[in-house]
């Protein structure tokens, strides 16, 4: 008991140290990744002694700092249309924070949808918007999601999810515009 009290301790200050860490270099690359140097941000710059947001990522990974670097990662590469690389580093952000887990879904359905890949792309904005339905951001995601269902040719599903914008959030920005999204889906479908 004694040992695993000890080897359970020991595993504590070794993950607080690495958080520590993480949150240190990533509060270095923070503003350069905000002011849209993405090349500088992913790579680093060993002359500021600045690490990059992929090595934070890389080497800080099962941190919260360095989880959050894996979606700053992503994001970089998404804007530098690096796609594949995005789609790599979406795919590791992990945890259980569902606006992180939206933020996710909307950057990968993003990346789907550059690439034509509509009905994806909608299912992931979809997924998104259902994550965190509370969210001023959710009826902008369904409507995202409803468009690209549109484009995919899913126009019954679009249309419901047009409605849904219409009917569960009518005070948000983008519900005043459901009746030209509606529209713009029956000159689609024309």
């Amino acid at each position: 008991l004694l040992v695993v009290g000890l080897a359970f301790a020991a595993y504590t200050y070794w993950r607080n140290n690495k958080q520590a860490e993480a949150s240190l270099a990533l509060a270095q690359v923070e503003p350069v990744y905000t002011s849209g140097d993405f090349i500088r941000a992913v790579q680093g710059d060993t002359s500021a002694h600045m690490l990059g947001l992929r090595a934070i990522a890389d080497q800080y990974g099962a941190t919260a700092s360095g989880n959050m670097a894996t979606f700053y990662t992503a994001k970089s590469y998404q804007q530098l249309d690096s796609l594949d690389l995005a789609m790599t580093y979406f795919d590791k952000v992990s945890g259980d924070n569902d606006y992180l887990k939206a933020a996710v879904s909307v950057g990968r359905a993003s990346v789907l949808e550059t690439r034509k890949q509509y009905e994806p792309a909608a299912e992931a904005y979809e997924s998104a918007a259902n994550r965190i339905p509370g969210d001023l951001v959710a009826p902008s995601y369904f409507v995202s999601a409803a468009r690209a269902y549109g484009l995919a040719g899913k126009r019954d599903k679009a249309v419901e999810l047009y409605k849904k914008v219409r009917d569960d959030y009518p005070t948000s920005r983008v519900a005043r515009d459901i009746d030209r999204y509606l529209a713009e889906l029956n000159d689609l479908g024309s």
